[in-house]
């Protein structure tokens, strides 16, 4: 993170006062950005008339919205910082499309650019880029989400899964762990016997989908980070389709971390039920903290597993 700071201070002579960013909780996810800590989320209105850096996002429809929020907010210079490997080599046809006049460099496996010019603007393809990365109604469900969100344009398949094999006893204190924009809650709030629901998701984008894509007064909407949450009343069931890449690539343990998190918050004898890719080793970790754990079905490259604390 530091080092791109650095080369917009070397290059531009411009020192960012406000940093844009991916909204996490956790600054440790926005990587390749490790150790950055934020000072601002969403609220772009502070860019005004001020020098700000924006770090581009996995997502390219997220980035290139935050771009075009930060440019109609009209700063006094924005820097860009787009890594390659997340799409930055297009950086120069998308700010070109707008209409802006930009420096640029390529440093760090990334592309930079400075806009210190907002004037030859094209409003309307503004305008679109903000619209686009806008929350939209998922494909085949009512419920709406975020670009930049996981699955956010089409139901996660592993998730349907799941949702079809869930039983239909769920009830009492319930969790679902990474609740995303709320796929699975609003499945699991369908059971009568539900008496709450904690939903429990690290992106704030998440959090507001969930609370405006599900009406339940048994809904509690949790912002935090499942790898350090701890609940004040155990749960009587957990529901989870954990996460198993960083920046694009595999990590097997953030699910196996899911998994013992989801022990801890477990009441004995409560019940966990998730879904994971087939070829993910976490029957080991289930065979440590669990007494029991079950493969209820294994198809098109899932397994749905049932496991008693």
């Amino acid at each position: 993170m530091q080092k791109f700071l650095n080369i917009i201070e070397e290059f531009y002579k411009v020192t960012p006062e406000i940093l844009v960013h991916a909204p996490f909780s956790d600054a440790r996810n926005i990587t390749p950005y490790a150790h950055f800590e934020p000072q601002l989320g969403y609220d772009i209105k502070q860019c005004t008339g001020r020098d700000v850096a924006l770090f581009a996002t996995h997502d390219k429809t997220e980035t290139l919205g935050l771009i075009a929020r930060c440019v109609d907010a009209k700063p006094q210079t924005l820097s860009i910082i787009w890594p390659n490997d997340w799409g930055g080599k297009g950086l120069t046809k998308h700010l070109s499309t707008l209409g802006l006049n930009a420096h640029f460099e390529i440093k760090a496996h990334a592309r930079l650019a400075l806009i210190n010019d907002f004037t030859p603007l094209d409003p309307q393809s503004v305008q679109k880029l903000i619209v686009a990365s806008e929350p939209k109604t998922v494909k085949n469900t009512a419920l709406k989400a975020q670009a930049g969100l996981f699955s956010w344009r089409n139901t996660d398949p592993a998730s349907a899964l799941l949702e079809q094999h869930l039983p239909q006893n769920l009830s009492g204190n319930v969790a679902d762990f990474g609740a995303g924009w709320g796929y699975l809650s609003r499945a699991i709030l369908t059971q009568k016997d539900v008496q709450k629901l904690d939903s429990i998701e690290l992106d704030i984008r998440g959090i507001n989908c969930i609370k405006n894509n599900i009406d339940d007064t048994k809904l509690n909407p949790i912002w935090a980070d499942v790898l350090n949450y701890q609940t004040t009343e155990l749960y009587d069931f957990i529901v989870m389709n954990p996460p198993f890449h960083v920046d694009g690539s595999e990590d097997r343990s953030l699910g196996q971390r899911f998994i013992e998190q989801a022990a801890k918050n477990l009441r004995k004898n409560g019940t966990l039920y998730m879904v994971a890719n087939r070829h993910l080793p976490y029957e080991f970790v289930l065979k440590k903290l669990y007494k029991s754990y079950d493969v209820l079905i294994d198809k098109n490259g899932y397994k749905v597993i049932k496991a008693i604390k």
